[in-house]
């Protein structure tokens, strides 16, 4: 049961990382202006950086991707998928060892209803479910849609299976700049920002060897490990 506990912690704190939290969008994404990444990049934060649960990839191509363990959300064990909603049981997986769909029956539906959706990059042994994964469809595919503001023809999203460990990767979420070696803006036109007048989402940073240390407006400072 514990292991659940976190399940609520960790999508609130993806979503403090992204900038998505913050207040409703307040006009429409396609109204806005996009902002293209121009300034030098200070190349000391180039690279992935963990908090054990969540964290950045930061590219040399000026896009942010968003690494996340969920296995606090749903994991799998013995060929099935566990879900943080215990009131659920799934259906047995459908797998033929490259496009995995779990379902889970409801009274309240005439279909099953979808739960993952998910695309094996290499097709594999159906065997085994570990391996490295498009997330496509179903209803967790949707919560990440809409927690981080992503069109679903715009989402790329993979999900890396290995034993009960899940970990999605929601890529090229963002474009970044830094400025005088210790600011950090975060930015893309789906993004919600604190206010109408805001471009980005800004921390300030500190790069020391292999940790990074950001920190947003007055709020406590996040420490991330360099992944190598």
């Amino acid at each position: 049961m514990k292991r659940f506990a976190a399940a609520s912690v960790l999508m609130s704190a993806a979503l403090l990382l992204s900038g998505c939290g913050s207040t409703a969008q307040s006009e429409d994404s396609s109204s806005k202006e996009e902002r293209i990444s121009e300034a030098p990049i200070d190349k000391a934060i180039i690279g992935e950086w963990s908090n054990g649960t969540n964290g950045f990839i930061f590219s040399e191509d000026r896009t942010v991707s968003l690494p996340m363990d969920v296995s606090s959300m749903f994991y799998f064990k013995d060929g099935e998928l566990v879900m943080s909603d215990q009131t659920k049981t799934c259906n047995t997986p459908e797998f033929d060892g490259q496009t995995l769909k779990i379902t889970y029956t409801d009274e309240g539906y005439d279909e099953p209803v979808s739960v993952l959706e998910m695309e094996r990059h290499e097709k594999g042994s159906a065997d085994s479910l570990d391996g490295e994964y498009d997330l496509t469809g179903g209803v967790y595919f949707n919560v990440f849609l809409s927690n981080f503001s992503i069109s679903e023809e715009n989402a790329d999203i993979d999900a890396r299976i290995e034993g009960e460990s899940v970990k999605i990767i929601i890529n090229d979420y963002c474009s970044y700049e830094t400025f005088g070696g210790n600011s950090l803006e975060m930015f893309s036109p789906d993004m919600q920002f604190v206010d109408d007048s805001a471009t980005a989402v800004k921390y300030t940073y500190k790069v020391e060897g292999d940790t990074l240390t950001l920190t947003y407006g007055e709020e406590e400072p996040q420490t991330f490990t360099k992944v190598n």
